[in-house]
């Protein structure tokens, strides 16, 4: 049951910090890779990879959830 606690605890706080009330499992899994990766990173590649997710679907969603300026200097992404 710990564990459950532990993903309950994960899913709320990403959910949250996207500001989003539905969140695609994908970017959650994502998200997970990239923080189990901890300090040493992980590549979109390996990411990819790593939970069966073309690296073209893995980068989208990196630039989606990535803070950003875009060409016009708006500040985007989560």
């Amino acid at each position: 049951m710990k564990s459950a606690s532990k993903l309950i605890k994960a899913l709320k706080f990403i959910s949250e910090t996207l500001g989003k009330k539905d969140v695609p499992l994908y970017w959650v899994t994502l998200v997970l890779t990239v923080y189990e990766a901890g300090d040493k990173g992980v590549t979109t590649k390996e990411a990819a990879e790593d939970i069966d997710m073309t690296q073209g679907i893995a980068s989208r969603t990196v630039k989606l959830l990535s803070r950003y300026i875009d060409a016009s200097g708006n500040l985007v992404g989560f």
